[in-house]
C-alpha cells in the first residue's frame, strides 16, 4: 500500500514540473561599445504616439538587466536615449514571461531566448537579408544604367 502512495507521490511531483510556466521575465544583456558604461539603457513600448519608458538600468561594465513581470506580450524596445543612438542600435523585440538575452552592438542588436523572441528574430535576419540582396541588386541595376 506504501508504494501505491510513492507512485502517485511521484507523478503528483513530475506532473507538477512539467506543467511549469514562467510568471516573470528576466533580461540580461551586453553592449558591445566600451564607451556605454554609465549611460542608461530603457525598456521601452510605444502607446502609438510615442515611447513611453517602462524600466531603466545603468550599463555597468557592459551589462545590464532587467526584470519585472508581463501580463501579456507587448511589442518593446532597448535602447538609449535618442542622443547616444550612436553608441548602439535600439532592438524592438517581444516583451513576454521568460528569460531572454540582448546584445546591443552599434551595427545590429538582438534579443532571443523565447520562443517568440527566436521566431521574430530569425524573420528580421531574413528581411535584413533580403533588404541587402535588394539593395546590392539595385546598385548592380544603377551601374548598368548609367
Amino acid at each position: 500500500m506504501n508504494k501505491v502512495y510513492y507512485w502517485i507521490f511521484f507523478l503528483l511531483l513530475l506532473a507538477g514540473c512539467q506543467d511549469r510556466t514562467d510568471s516573470s521575465y528576466v533580461i540580461t544583456g551586453k553592449v558591445v561599445n566600451s564607451l556605454t558604461d554609465g549611460n542608461v539603457v530603457y525598456l521601452s513600448h510605444s502607446n502609438g504616439d510615442e515611447l513611453v519608458n517602462l524600466d531603466s538600468a545603468i550599463v555597468d561594465g557592459g551589462v545590464f538587466s532587467f526584470q519585472g513581470v508581463q501580463e501579456e506580450p507587448i511589442m518593446a524596445y532597448l535602447r538609449f536615449n535618442r542622443y547616444l543612438d550612436s553608441l548602439a542600435v535600439p532592438v524592438l523585440f517581444v516583451l513576454e514571461n521568460g528569460a531572454m538575452e540582448a546584445v546591443m552592438d552599434t551595427s545590429y542588436s538582438s534579443v532571443a531566448g523565447t520562443e517568440q523572441n527566436n521566431i521574430f528574430e530569425e524573420y528580421k535576419r531574413e528581411a535584413y537579408r533580403l533588404d541587402s540582396l535588394r539593395r546590392c541588386l539595385h546598385s548592380h541595376y544603377l551601374e548598368q544604367v548609367e
